[in-house]
């Protein structure tokens, strides 16, 4: 096995001709990538690097998104080792963020959703002011996981691109938005957020976060994995109308 090392992707010669030499099967290892939440990851790759990927009706976007099937995460290494002929370059994008999305190739219907997918979380769509910088900072000061700590950011950018707010930094780790429509509460213990938001817990349905009544108007639950970050967007949003 041999590996040749271009800036942050290495490829990995895993078979020979045994007659010619020639590499007949390569994979990609990607390093420096940040898992998003499941099947959606982070990489910064350089146009050259894009290269190795196939690309299908492929778009500009404000992130490059790559669609992959059969991909491998290494949580410890932060390392993503695909194989080209598993992805599909869907868009380019005007940074050097590209965004992973694991499915089927065949599933034409789930590749049309990528970008939807993508726009949802909005990464990158608001620059976050320094009280927003200063909170994410002590996010990963306080222990929360690195996956954590990059789903937060991901969840204020989403709420900065709709809706101007500082946070407003008070005591035992508690941050409130002001206007006043999310508390946001670093639980160093539990390594997790504590999020109170408006709302009315018997008139919510989901799946991934349980909002308990804390003192009407709010309601609260735990942040705490990256998979819940679709659902606290939404929450927030409704806070936001509430």
């Amino acid at each position: 096995m041999t590996s040749l090392r271009i800036c942050s992707i290495s490829v990995i010669l895993t078979q020979r001709n045994t007659a010619t030499g020639e590499p007949t099967m390569l994979r990609l290892a990607i390093g420096g990538v940040t898992a998003l939440k499941t099947g959606l990851w982070e990489a910064r790759l350089g146009k050259k690097e894009l290269g190795y990927f196939n690309n299908v009706s492929v778009t500009e976007a404000h992130h490059a998104i790559v669609v992959i099937s059969g991909a491998h995460f290494d949580q410890i290494t932060r390392t993503l080792t695909v194989q080209p002929s598993d992805c599909r370059l869907i868009a380019t994008g005007a940074t050097e963020s590209v965004i992973f999305v694991s499915t089927m190739l065949g599933d034409q219907e789930r590749i049309g959703q990528v970008r939807q997918i993508v726009d949802d979380v909005k990464i990158g769509k608001a620059d976050l002011p320094e009280s927003a910088e200063k909170f994410i900072a002590n996010c990963a000061r306080f222990g929360l996981s690195p996956t954590l700590v990059t789903a937060t950011q991901l969840l204020l950018s989403a709420t900065f691109s709709e809706h101007q707010f500082e946070l407003v930094e008070g005591k035992q780790r508690k941050w409130t938005s002001a206007p006043n429509f999310i508390a946001l509460t670093i639980q160093n213990r539990n390594r997790e957020l504590l999020v109170s938001v408006k709302g009315d817990p018997d008139r919510m349905s989901y799946k991934t976060i349980k909002p308990k009544v804390s003192r009407r108007p709010y309601c609260e639950f735990h942040f705490k994995s990256p998979d819940q970050l679709d659902e606290v967007i939404d929450i927030v949003r409704m806070s936001i109308r509430y």
